[in-house]
């Protein structure tokens, strides 16, 4: 499209798109519902709220690459995107504390056994710990994700009164 032409995009592009809209390896799951959530808008700008939600809420769903957060996703079945994203990461962190606690504990008998030392250990838990923080896709800050920004809440109709 070039700089001045508008370029109105048919409803049924988005459709296809937002059904065939999977979860990239090296996407992360914010970016991923970010994508969802544009896409529903898109596809379905004439439907309620909470018939986008569910649409974007089985979207997300269907498109995660990770198998087990999907399953572990389905039985609560969140009603808004947004918490399905929270769930996600929530499985997520589980799952990596998981795996950072065998890794610790595989690495605390190799020092018992003279294999590796307390500060390859330290550097290894200092490591889990920078992994873990959640960075805002809205204003870039670290310790919460995009949907639950303290931006959008100042930027809000509501906050000019």
């Amino acid at each position: 499209m070039r700089y001045g032409q508008s370029h109105h995009v048919p409803e049924h592009v988005y459709h296809s798109q937002l059904k065939n809209c999977c979860q990239k390896n090296n996407e992360s799951r914010q970016e991923f519902e970010a994508d969802i959530a544009r896409l529903v808008r898109l596809a379905y700008s004439s439907t309620p709220e909470n018939g986008m939600e569910r649409l974007a809420v089985q979207a997300f769903l269907d498109g995660l690459h990770d198998t087990e957060t999907r399953q572990a996703l389905t039985l609560p079945r969140p009603s808004k995107l947004v918490d399905a994203l929270a769930r996600a990461l929530e499985f997520e962190a589980a799952q990596q504390s998981c795996r950072s606690q065998a890794k610790v504990r595989k690495m605390e008998e190799d020092v018992e056994e003279g294999t590796c030392n307390e500060a390859d250990i330290r550097r290894v838990v200092e490591g889990m710990w920078e992994k873990r923080q959640i960075r805002c896709w809205n204003c870039g800050k670290v310790g919460h994700v995009r949907s639950r920004c303290p931006r959008n809440k100042e930027m809000s109709p509501s906050s000019e009164k």
